[in-house]
């Protein structure tokens, strides 16, 4: 299993196996209660209005979606590749839309299945660390992003090593990951398909599971990080 397709369905399966408590964990709670509110704050500044188009980049269980309905964006859209993942986001967004096949699309992000220059912002939450191909995927990024339309990207930090590991009661999923990229080589990806960092900032861990997000790039306890990118052309 070393081809890049094989990697991205044995990461599809693991994520349909822990759809079942994926959202009972307590790091799951934590990325609620913390993260959640700082990106949806994001997007509010980077937005001019409700009426912008958004793709959600792996967009698992809908969280993320259903905080921007609740905010009164209408044009918002998500991909997947865990199908039992995204049947609980349909779900939990649109029980009373008859368009939601169109909306929340089993998909992967080498094939963003949207047409050119769609998208106002598209976001993607700990997604990153599991595409083998990332610049592929940044390609497809930019193709369906408008000029100086927005990327934001949050991602486990490159001074962690360890896998994706799903943990609840008796049940455990490790996730395998593509590596962790550091700000610079991350950077030197996007540029190469139009785009510019505009924001960085990364989310520290203070004691006894307590977060806070921070400008500060010092590596201690550092756990996430988001970067905001625009399309420049």
């Amino acid at each position: 299993m070393n081809s890049i397709p094989d990697r991205h369905r044995l990461v599809s399966k693991l994520y349909d196996e822990a759809e079942e408590f994926y959202e009972e964990r307590e790091w799951h709670k934590i990325w609620v209660n913390h993260e959640l509110c700082y990106v949806i704050r994001t997007i509010l500044n980077y937005s001019r209005s409700n009426d912008v188009n958004i793709l959600d980049i792996g967009c698992g269980t809908g969280i993320y979606l259903e905080q921007l309905k609740n905010f009164g964006f209408k044009n918002f859209y998500g991909i997947d590749i865990s199908k039992r993942m995204l049947s609980k986001a349909k779900k939990r967004i649109y029980s009373n839309y008859k368009d939601e096949k169109e909306r929340l699309i089993n998909a992967d992000i080498l094939n963003i299945p949207f047409p050119d220059s769609f998208f106002n912002i598209t976001f993607s939450i700990r997604t990153f660390s599991h595409v083998f191909n990332k610049l592929t995927a940044i390609k497809e990024i930019s193709r369906v992003s408008k000029k100086d339309g927005y990327f934001i990207l949050v991602d486990i930090h490159d001074s962690h090593s360890h896998q994706v590991k799903m943990k609840y009661k008796d049940k455990s999923i490790s996730i395998p990951t593509a590596g962790y990229l550091s700000r610079k080589s991350y950077n030197n990806l996007f540029t190469k398909y139009a785009f510019k960092e505009k924001d960085y900032s990364v989310f520290r861990s203070i004691k006894n599971l307590t977060f806070k997000w921070s400008n500060f790039t010092t590596k201690d306890n550092i756990i996430l990080f988001q970067t905001v990118y625009q399309k420049i052309r």
